[in-house]
């Protein structure tokens, strides 16, 4: 359901809440012919260039540009086609004559060249390059095709490579897991086909200075549980596991055999992630039934354990990611 656009006026602007497909681009060309019609009333040429209309799509501008001057080619019309479109806009235009329309597409016409309708990175694009020592950059800043950022990014990569601690980083950021490319790893840190990468979050943290830096990516660790970190711990409880009597009515039920052996390989792989999704190992740290059998005291004490030694696991290795990016990224904005 939608509902028409609902305005808020004062003698200076005008805001416009509508719903998506109401009429908010109808009602802004006719805006603008207004303002333009009125400027003819007051003796005044107008001026088409003085008005700023920006969306967020190429599209969308196009969309609102063809309105503006649709509409004004509509209301200059002669005959009943052209009343017709004068009385259809007189809500938002107000009465306007069909000379008064001419006159409006007259000057959009002479301005069309440089008309400010199009999208906010456009508008944001003309600022900057009006004023670039304004805003801290080069004379002769340009915009990169993505060829030459892909390019950018590649030789960024190259060089945080050649770090004699590469490897290491490399380490502590992937957390050992094999990846097709190490270089399209580190590019991907960069830009390429992320809105934001991780590079724009760090250099975002570390305008607050280096305490900022600390808060943001040494925040988990002193939430390790130290004592739930040892090295043999897991193939300990897995041995534990597999000395426990499964339930069943007259012999082990097969179902929980299957889920406690894929338990027990879990905790020797140390495959934390599909460790944490697994079925058997929530239903023992909460002490619930499990395939329509109570769960067993043991079972639930070995659980918890587990879930205690699992949680440590999987903070530590986000904390060691975090380290990882805070030894990797500064390398990359400065190669960047």
């Amino acid at each position: 359901m939608t509902t028409a656009p609902r305005m808020v006026a004062s003698t200076d602007r005008t805001i416009v809440i509508a719903n998506a497909g109401s009429g908010k681009t109808w009602t802004l060309a006719n805006r603008i012919l207004r303002w333009l019609i009125d400027e003819i009333r007051a003796g005044r040429a107008p001026e088409p260039s003085g008005t700023l209309a920006v969306t967020f799509t190429r599209k969308a501008a196009g969309e609102i540009l063809a309105r503006v001057l649709a509409h004004a080619a509509q209301g200059a019309r002669a005959g009943d086609a052209g009343a017709k479109a004068r009385r259809d806009f007189e809500p938002v235009v107000g009465t306007a004559s069909e000379a008064e329309y001419l006159a409006a597409l007259k000057a959009l016409c002479a301005d069309l060249h440089r008309l400010p309708i199009g999208t906010l990175d456009g508008y944001f694009n003309r600022i900057a390059a009006s004023m670039p020592e304004e805003i801290g950059l080069p004379a002769e800043w340009t915009l990169g095709e993505e060829t030459e950022l892909q390019e950018i990014r590649a030789r960024a990569a190259a060089e945080i490579l050649a770090d004699d601690e590469a490897e290491k980083m490399l380490d502590l950021l992937e957390q050992g897991a094999p990846k097709p490319s190490v270089s399209s790893s580190i590019e991907s840190l960069l830009g390429g086909q992320h809105s934001i990468t991780p590079l724009d979050i760090y250099r975002a943290v570390a305008i607050g200075g280096e305490d900022a830096v600390d808060r943001a990516y040494g925040w988990m660790r002193p939430l390790i549980d130290r004592g739930a970190l040892e090295v043999t711990r897991f193939d300990d409880l897995a041995a534990e596991l597999g000395g426990l009597q499964i339930p069943g009515a007259k012999k082990p039920d097969g179902n929980w055999v299957k889920a406690v052996a894929k338990l027990i390989q879990l905790l020797r792989e140390r495959d934390f992630m599909t460790l944490a999704k697994n079925g058997l190992l929530m239903a023992m740290s909460e002490g619930d039934r499990y395939q329509k059998q109570d769960m067993p005291p043991e079972f639930a004490r070995v659980g918890g354990e587990i879930a205690r030694c699992l949680r440590a696991s999987l903070i530590a290795d986000l904390d060691r990611k975090l380290e990882g990016a805070r030894t990797v990224l500064p390398k990359a904005d400065a190669a960047l």
